[in-house]
Parts: C-alpha cells; sequence; structure tokens
C-alpha cells in the first residue's frame, strides 16, 4: 500500500512539475508599452524579486533532482535555502509596494506561507520519510503557485516606477 501511495504522489508530482515547466516557460519577453517590469531587467540586481525568485526556481529544481535520485539531504539542504532566500533591497522592496498597492500584505503573507512550507519540507526530509516530504513539497509548489497566479502579471507589468 505504501509504494502504491508513492507511486501514485510522484506522478501527480510530475503532471504538476510539467504544469509548472509550461507555466514558466511561457513567460512574456517584453513588458507591455509603457510599462516597466517592476523586478528589473533581465540583468537584475541581486536584491531584485527576479534574481531572488530564479534563485528560488533554482532551488525547486534542485529539490526534483533528489527527489528523483532519492538524495533526501540535497531536497532538505534545498527547502532550507528557499526558507532562507535573501531579502529584496529596500529600493524593489518599495517598487513592489508601488505595483501591488493594498494587496502588498497579502504578498507579505504569501512569502511566509512559502518559507513556512519550505521548513516543513526541510523537516520532512530530514526525517527520511519520502512519502511525506513529497506530500510537503506538493504544498510548497501549491504555495509558490498561488503566490504567482495572485502577484505575478502585476509585479511584471506594473506600473512605471518613478524612483
Amino acid at each position: 500500500m505504501e509504494g502504491r501511495r508513492l507511486r501514485r504522489i510522484v506522478a501527480l508530482q510530475a503532471v504538476f512539475g510539467i504544469g509548472i515547466a509550461i507555466i514558466a516557460g511561457c513567460e512574456r519577453e517584453d513588458p507591455a508599452p509603457g510599462r516597466e517590469v517592476v523586478a528589473g531587467d533581465r540583468t537584475s540586481d541581486p536584491g531584485s524579486l527576479r534574481e531572488i525568485m530564479a534563485g528560488l526556481g533554482r532551488e525547486m529544481d534542485e529539490m526534483a533532482r533528489g527527489f528523483w535520485i532519492g538524495d533526501l539531504a540535497s531536497v532538505e539542504a534545498a527547502a532550507r535555502s528557499i526558507a532562507a532566500h535573501p531579502r529584496v533591497a529596500m529600493q524593489e522592496r518599495a517598487r513592489i509596494q508601488d505595483a501591488l498597492g493594498s494587496a502588498f500584505a497579502g504578498f507579505v503573507r504569501a512569502d511566509r506561507s512559502v518559507h513556512d512550507a519550505a521548513l516543513r519540507v526541510a523537516a520532512s526530509a530530514a526525517s527520511g520519510d519520502m512519502v511525506a516530504t513529497l506530500g510537503e513539497w506538493n504544498e510548497l509548489q501549491s504555495e509558490c503557485v498561488n503566490c504567482h497566479q495572485t502577484f505575478r502579471d502585476r509585479l511584471r507589468n506594473g506600473p512605471v516606477n518613478s524612483r
């Protein structure tokens, strides 16, 4: 029964991972005319939201690799890196606040939810329970996707910043 449950979770993770890859591949190359990408250009500064998100994406990829090869230590390390991700620079934070307005508090809550989910993945991986860790990873992915669906467009296509 445990093997069957594990296979089902792995299959769901594969489908979910493919969906995330498709979403990531659909990224628009240029912002709308007269708009600025809030996170900066393709050569963003280290404290930019775009660079932080790219780093989080690499850690999510590392977790997926860890699952495929059965290396829960690398899953744990990647999850801890996500939980401890760098903070955005103060100027970047101001741009995010400008773009999101009153929704900024929700963005902060979403970041906290991702942080907490990453810590649960790390704790589960440290326990050595692959099935539980996959379940927690699914929750982490869901938190990430929820945040992206709620805030990504406004941050990519937010108002032109006069700073």
